[in-house]
């Protein structure tokens, strides 16, 4: 009779959503196999810190800054289709709704944004943005401040803050429009094929990676603009008809696609560098 050692001779607990066949361990709560090679240890517990029996407006969070476009440096957060935010900078601290004449109330997990934008912070929803600067919202900012209107509404409106140029970008399906300090507005800065929906975009010190969705169902791309261009510069495939998001690590960008795998860009594309279980399904 052959033996069967937990853990296994590597001291390696293996969960079943480690392997793409199965584990030493079928079921487990709360517990950490990682932290210690070949020990069991409780996990760290989380907290919670409000729930909506607290705040009756909180909704499920699909944001968080830090900023001091309110005078004060906190706490920011986007949770259904309000804002909250702390007193201080403690983000352990709780979140209470935020009160400030004119706060947006039209936001939603499915189409807004934050960030900091020349130091205010800035929010959209699928038909407009709106703007916090030194304590006062400036509420349809896009619409009534700057006079503009978005090509496709009803969408996702994803922002970026640019760290090259200072610009803000606001994604409008294929579109990116933009915005300096200055308020200056260049709609249809740069056009994307129209089989691509902008889903995420983010910020390098050389420029600005875009991912995107293809509506098509064809392999989606992550493009990258230098923000000089007249266009985008370049575009990279995904593996998949969606790149779910993105983050730039080291200067480099990696994203999630569709399929579950993590992507790294290499300098001539994006490659797995480790992925979800059993992804193909």
């Amino acid at each position: 009779m052959s033996a069967y050692q937990i853990p296994d001779k590597n001291k390696l607990w293996v969960q079943p959503n480690k392997s793409d066949i199965f584990g030493n361990l079928w079921a487990t709560f709360n517990m950490d196999f990682d932290s210690v090679l070949g020990k069991v240890k409780v996990a760290p517990r989380l907290k919670i810190n409000r729930d909506s029996t607290d705040l009756s407006n909180l909704g499920v969070p699909w944001g968080f800054l830090r900023t001091s476009a309110s005078s004060t440096d906190q706490w920011w957060a986007g949770a259904g289709a309000r804002m909250f935010k702390t007193a201080g900078t403690d983000p352990t601290a709780n979140f209470a709704q935020d009160a400030i004449t004119n706060t947006p109330t039209t936001l939603s997990l499915l189409s807004s944004d934050i960030v900091e934008f020349d130091s205010d912070l800035v929010v959209s929803d699928t038909d407009d943005l709106h703007r916090l600067v030194a304590g006062a919202w400036t509420n349809s900012w896009w619409k009534t401040t700057l006079s503009k209107t978005f090509t496709n509404t009803g969408i996702d409106r994803p922002l970026c803050a640019t760290k090259k140029t200072n610009l803000l970008l606001i994604g409008d399906g294929n579109l990116i429009h933009t915005i300096t300090a200055a308020d200056v507005v260049s709609t249809s800065r740069v056009i994307l094929p129209t089989e691509f929906r902008i889903i995420w975009m983010r910020s390098s010190s050389d420029g600005t990676w875009i991912g995107t969705w293809n509506k098509i169902n064809r392999e989606a791309q992550i493009f990258f603009w230098d923000e000089y261009s007249e266009n985008y510069n370049r575009s990279y495939g995904v593996k998949s008809d969606i790149a779910l998001s993105g983050i730039i690590q080291n200067g480099i960008p990696h994203t999630v696609n569709g399929e579950g795998q993590l992507l790294k860009f290499t300098g001539a594309g994006f490659e797995e560098i480790a992925v979800l279980p059993i992804f193909k399904q």
